[in-house]
């Protein structure tokens, strides 16, 4: 917990307006723990892989 909050703290000190955090865990008490630090869900994060070349 403390870490996350330093990273908050200094994302404030440098004028970042919206840290994120993003994860694969829907386990709750993990969600629970992020918002504790400050976190809340909002938005759909959504991605893109590039698939490793295939041997063989």
């Amino acid at each position: 917990m403390a870490i996350l909050k330093a990273a908050l703290d200094r994302a404030w000190a440098g004028d970042c307006d919206k840290p994120m955090l993003m994860t694969g865990s829907k386990k709750p008490s993990t969600l629970a723990l992020f918002e504790a630090a400050g976190f809340e869900p909002s938005k759909t994060g959504l991605q893109a892989r590039r698939l490793p070349a295939r041997t063989g």
